[in-house]
């Protein structure tokens, strides 16, 4: 859709996380690490990155790291915000504030151009949707969200199971099962992963640097909390 100019120009790519209790630094690492695999799947790879961390709105310090849940590492933060340089030029946003308003609604990854606007989601049915118009200047008429499917926008979905096999991982589990009987790589494959983790590393260290711009190739490897001293 995006090569037939469906939403013209890309202006910004927007994410936020699930901003429930987990908002913030936490949100980041567990859930944020999804979109921003999709993001570079559409943005290219990372070039830099500007980032600031918030504890209950006011700036992270370092009396505020902690050892993350589910295995993160130290973290810090009920609220972060982020844009991202990418390779093909469009930026990227993440957002996350702990609990703000109704939990989830909000979680997924938005393409903005200049003809309209297309909505992307892991856990829900449709997993897409398309809204056309220039976002920017509100019409006289409503418009509506047409629902894409795996044939294209406003036709019925072929996929029965579709949503279970995006949110339960089936298709990226049938991907790398393909991608061993194929000798090739999966779709999403370590290096990939290793990308979206210097991208989590980069927010923290712009924070840690005062919102410093930090560039590609990074030059710390470690997690920059974990050195704050």
């Amino acid at each position: 859709m995006l090569k037939e100019n469906a939403i013209g120009q890309v202006l910004e790519i927007r994410m936020r996380g699930k901003e429930d209790a987990r908002g913030g630094a936490q949100d980041l690492w567990v859930l944020g690490a999804h979109l921003l695999n999709l993001a570079t799947f559409f943005g290219g790879a990372p070039k830099a990155c500007t980032a600031t961390l918030f504890q209950d709105e006011r700036p992270v310090t370092k009396a505020d790291v902690k050892e993350g849940a589910e295995g993160i590492g130290p973290i810090a933060g009920n609220a972060v915000h982020a844009r991202f340089e990418m390779e093909r030029g469009t930026p990227v946003f993440f957002d996350s504030i702990v609990n703000a308003g109704a939990k989830g609604s909000g979680f997924g990854l938005q393409l903005i151009g200049t003809k309209g606007i297309i909505d992307l989601r892991f856990d829900t049915e449709p997993l897409a949707q398309l809204l056309p118009g220039n976002p920017f200047q509100p019409g006289k008429e409503p418009r509506a969200w047409i629902p894409i499917s795996s044939a294209g926008p406003g036709q019925p979905e072929p996929m029965a199971d579709i949503k279970v096999a995006v949110s339960s991982h089936l298709l990226a589990a049938r991907d790398l099962l393909a991608a061993i009987h194929e000798d090739r790589a999966p779709l999403c494959s370590a290096a990939d992963g290793r990308t979206v983790i210097e991208m989590i590393m980069a927010v923290f260290e712009s924070h840690r640097l005062n919102g410093q711009r930090v560039a590609w190739p990074l030059t710390n490897r470690q997690n920059p909390l974990a050195q704050w001293t």
